[in-house]
């Protein structure tokens, strides 16, 4: 369970574009966010186990094997993971789904279903 300290979504991309998009369907839950570029993701790494929801951005060319498989190391069991890119990007998407994300999508459809998966991952953690 995520305390006031402990955001309950965590976006790992640099785009601003996606940032604005997903803290925008945070703060409509009234869930706390927290962006985290790639690069800095290592400092980061304990905020990603008590997170409902860690999102990461595959078009980001930061975000490699090594990046992937961190998330998924630090995160555990506890938050819905999400990785999300280009479509042209297959073998990013592939690796993902074989590190165990639990959500894989291609980025327009992220964007066009993030609603309902945030609304998914808010119904699997209530009581």
């Amino acid at each position: 369970m995520t305390d006031s300290r402990t955001p309950a979504v965590v976006l790992i991309t640099d785009d601003l574009t996606i940032t604005t998009h997903v803290q925008a369907l945070s703060e409509q839950r009234g869930w706390s966010f927290l962006v985290v570029r790639p690069e800095t993701l290592s400092a980061q790494s304990d905020t990603l186990s008590d997170a409902r929801m860690v999102v990461v951005d595959l078009g980001c060319s930061a975000v490699t094997p090594q990046v992937l498989r961190s998330v998924i190391d630090a995160a555990g069991r506890g938050p819905a993971t999400v990785a999300f890119g280009p479509h042209v990007h297959g073998e990013r998407l592939q690796a993902a789904r074989e590190l165990g994300f639990r959500h894989v999508l291609p980025r327009g459809r992220f964007l066009s279903t993030a609603a309902a998966l945030f609304e998914q991952v808010a119904g699997a953690r209530e009581p």
